[in-house]
């Protein structure tokens, strides 16, 4: 019995003393995650205060944007040199303020206070009475970087503040689901009245849910579009499409079934198609299976689309289609532009998603805005940056500043940075450094994806999306292609008039 009691008490001290040691490791782990959020959180800071102490400088420095008058720098923007940073730095960030470890572009806007009420949406387009189907570009492309999409979303949310909920309808196409993987629709909005508050939410809600996903089936969403117009669309009201996107049509049928192909971004021989001489439609970094589709689309337009009547109403004899590309692809552009031209529509090429919700607005509702003669946009820096896995960090920040047109006329703006962190600046970086200090360095970076040297830009290929950093070093640049991601240790070193990157 003693013994029994005996060993009794040492179960329960063996007890209290895991129970003890549990809490001190909660505690441990407390205090640990404590540390590492702060740890991120003073990072977060810094990157921000980093973000717009470089912008600071731009607007603020006499070497970079701003003007010296008797001595005395003052924040004010040259209109004249404005046209020369962009002339200058079109590609890479400006001399006065450039830094190894980022890389970044700016945006600067010139306003006035003059309004006028918009210009009316074209000739016999009503300003209320309307059916409407928006096509949303939901493609993977759209998270790189995630801002874009937030953008489109908020874009999506303005174009129902700007309709008339008395009298408008909405529907929504997107392109996340459907008939199999990476090309498929979705309509998460049928054709819905926004006369009550419970509609709006409804639709609303619709959007924010929404997240970046597969291809980029832009045929077979105007089929959706289409069918819900003739279908769900009343024949008393004006009926049109708005089309969003960034991308070439990467669905169509010739495309899946090019060289036997199932699914564009599986193409085994990527390598043998980014920036082929020899083939004109892979000079944006695409793989050549996409080359089938660049015509059907607009073929589909000119076919399909541009046939799509209605004989029974009275408002319209097409469906008119405005597009919307945010980008640089030819072939993107020309399929699209395609579309609204044999609509009758009306196609916006842009390559700042910051302006798609005033633009959104403005395809709907002929509200004030600045007059286009008085507002002027200036651009220069990077904007090539690392993407995806590859990029660590990004941030935006924006401060007002005043922009000198003469001598006796100065006007309002404002200038935007959007900074960037990750492989592709860091790796530019060092060789600017190790050019410009002679000053060896070995450090391990993560390498995420392909790298190469293409004449004085370090280049990453992301699945077939390139994306290169300029620098400016002087010295010739040695650098072998890494082929595979991996953990690498780099030694930058200069020998002559020559820098070395040894992998």
């Amino acid at each position: 019995m003693r013994k029994l009691k005996g060993a009794s008490k040492l179960l329960i001290k063996g007890i209290y003393l895991i129970m003890v040691i549990i809490a001190i490791a909660i505690v441990i782990n407390q205090i640990t995650s404590v540390n590492l959020m702060g740890t991120e959180g003073t990072e977060n800071i810094r990157f921000r205060k980093d973000a717009n102490d470089i912008l600071e400088t731009l607007v603020g420095s006499d070497k970079c944007l701003a003007t010296k008058s008797n001595g005395n720098i003052e924040k004010i923007i040259n209109i004249s040199t404005l046209d020369e940073f962009q002339s200058n730095y079109s590609d890479i960030e400006p001399d006065c303020a450039r830094d190894y470890e980022y890389g970044y572009y700016v945006k600067i806007e010139k306003f006035n206070f003059t309004k006028f009420i918009g210009k009316p949406l074209g000739q016999g387009i009503p300003q209320n009475n309307r059916d409407i189907v928006l096509i949303l570009d939901d493609s993977v492309s759209m998270s790189s970087p995630p801002e874009i999409f937030l953008a489109v979303k908020s874009a999506a949310n303005q174009l129902i503040k700007c309709l008339d909920n008395k009298t408008d309808r909405v529907a929504i196409v997107t392109f996340t689901t459907g008939k199999g993987p990476g090309c498929g629709i979705s309509v998460p909005v049928h054709m819905t009245s926004l006369s009550t508050q419970q509609n709006m939410d409804l639709v609303t809600g619709q959007i924010n849910g929404l997240s970046p996903l597969f291809g980029t089936p832009l045929i077979d969403s105007l089929k959706r579009a289409q069918e819900i117009i003739t279908n769900e669309g009343n024949s008393s009201k004006f009926r049109m499409i708005i089309l969003f996107t960034d991308g070439r049509e990467t669905c169509c049928d010739a495309c899946k079934n090019y060289r036997g192909r199932l699914w564009v971004w599986k193409c085994p021989d990527l390598s043998n198609c980014v920036n082929d001489p020899t083939n004109p439609n892979s000079n944006m970094g695409n793989c050549c299976c996409l080359t089938p589709c660049k015509d059907e689309l607009c073929t589909f337009a000119t076919n399909d689309l541009s046939t799509l009547k209605n004989p029974n109403s009275p408002l319209q004899d097409h469906i008119p289609i405005y597009s919307i590309f945010l980008g640089n692809d030819p072939i993107g552009i020309s399929q699209t532009s395609c579309v609204s031209n044999q609509t009758h529509g009306k196609f916006y090429n842009i390559t700042e998603e910051t302006i798609l919700p005033r633009l959104f607005c403005e395809i709907v509702s002929p509200k004030e805005r600045e007059t286009g003669e008085d507002y002027q946009s200036w651009y220069f820096g990077s904007r090539d940056h690392s993407t995806d896995k590859a990029l660590k960090d990004s941030v935006t920040i924006s401060i007002p500043v005043s922009i000198k047109i003469s001598d006796t006329k100065t006007q309002p703006g404002l200038a935007t940075i959007k900074l960037f962190k990750g492989e592709l600046e860091e790796l530019t970086g060092l060789i600017e450094s190790t050019c410009e200090t002679g000053l060896e360095t070995r450090k391990k970076i993560d390498i995420s994806y392909a790298v190469k040297l293409d004449g004085n830009s370090i280049c990453m290929n992301n699945a077939g999306k390139i994306n290169c950093r300029k620098f400016v070093c002087s010295s010739s640049v040695q650098f072998n292609e890494i082929k595979a991601p991996g953990i690498y240790e780099f030694h930058f070193k200069k020998e002559g008039n020559t820098v070395k990157v040894i992998v």
